[in-house]
């Protein structure tokens, strides 16, 4: 059963794809288009309503500018977000 909505796994995709990262190493390696996102390394889902609701990309080797359009903002259900220990920067 896919528990994840899709909206939200294409945003999650959209923003994985917006950095430059060691693709065996992060987090992210895990995060196929094919696969339900409540089951990806760093994501929690609320299990009644499938919303993501945790994002923890700590130390995932994330490299590149965090956008102020970026998909991480239509994740509109987010409590928990844990960007640290990557190289993120502003634009």
């Amino acid at each position: 059963m896919h528990l994840c909505r899709p909206y939200q796994k294409d945003a999650l995709l959209e923003f994985k794809n917006e950095f430059h990262y060691n693709v065996m190493a992060g987090k992210t390696e895990s995060w196929r288009n094919n696969t339900d996102c409540c089951s990806w390394k760093g994501i929690s889902c609320d299990p009644k309503t499938g919303n993501v609701v945790e994002l923890d990309l700590q130390d995932s080797f994330l490299n590149g500018p965090l956008r102020s359009n970026s998909s991480l903002f239509r994740l509109q259900h987010l409590q928990t977000l844990d960007l640290g220990l990557n190289n993120l920067t502003g634009n």
